[in-house]
């Protein structure tokens, strides 16, 4: 029913009057709230103005221009991992969980393919790198970069980045096929991916309810370009899976259920 709700409540655009959580899939003209705290120059801010221009050209009316995409598609490609072992903060680990994030969105958005899809590639490019450091997928290692983050603060006025992380990966978390666990390894690194899924689901629950108390606008503006998003990646229509009502004696509703349930469905993308 929220599903429903989202897609038909009309929104005015966003604007840079007042400050909101601004994320590359719903901000206002100038980025104003995220340049404040970021800094104007800053290799995370250029990244967000790349996701947000790849958000614009995607969901222009009929095919995406594929040139504008490509371009910067390769300008995501070009920022790389600024880590070092003994002196990383919590700057350099929002970084990271941004770059990484980026990487699965604009794969996905130029190939256009779910996010599940996307973290593959994203994972094969990552561990092609020179100083890659060994994990299972690049979807664990964003986690554990967002784990040395403020997260009591839930980013404090970034919260609405934060929330466009983990609602991609999140979504990138879906198990795109069942594996053939035989080897020690395997195990160890599909427990790690679950636990990562899992603990995507609790903080973007956690921060959904921080952001619809304060800002339920930009809450549902997010939302609904997420799912716009994710119906042009998929070929999904959101609307199909809204409860229907039919008018007389029969009347069919589907099954309702509980709020962890919601979460889980809109941040895992159907089959």
């Amino acid at each position: 029913m929220y599903l429903f709700y989202a897609h038909a409540r009309a929104l005015p655009p966003p604007l840079n009057d007042t400050l909101f959580p601004e994320s590359p899939i719903y901000c206002g003209p100038q980025f104003a709230t995220v340049r404040q705290i970021l800094g104007r120059g800053s290799d995370s801010l250029r990244l967000l103005e790349l996701m947000q221009k790849m958000t614009c050209v995607f969901r222009a009316e009929g095919r995406p221009n594929t040139e504008a995409l490509g371009y910067f598609h390769r300008q995501v490609s070009s920022f790389h991992s600024k880590l070092r072992a003994s002196e990383s903060s919590g700057q350099d680990h929002i970084y990271e969980a941004i770059r990484l994030t980026s990487r699965i969105y604009a794969d996905a958005l130029m190939g256009t393919m779910k996010f599940s899809q996307a973290s593959a590639f994203s994972t094969q490019r990552e561990e092609a790198r020179p100083d890659y450091a060994a994990s299972p997928t690049v979807l664990v290692n964003i986690v554990r970069h967002l784990m040395h983050t403020d997260l009591d603060r839930m980013w404090g006025g970034l919260s609405g980045i934060l929330f466009w992380i983990v609602m991609v990966t999140g979504a990138a978390a879906r198990r795109t096929q069942v594996k053939d666990l035989t080897e020690a390894a395997d195990l160890v690194n599909e427990r790690q991916e679950e636990e990562a899924r899992r603990w995507l689901a609790a903080v973007a629950v956690r921060v959904s309810i921080i952001l619809g108390f304060e800002h339920g606008g930009a809450l549902l503006g997010t939302l609904q370009t997420m799912l716009h998003i994710q119906d042009k990646l998929s070929g999904r229509n959101v609307r199909k899976r809204v409860r229907q009502v039919a008018v007389g004696p029969e009347r069919k509703v589907a099954p309702q259920n509980g709020f962890g349930d919601f979460a889980w469905e809109f941040l895992a993308e159907d089959k």
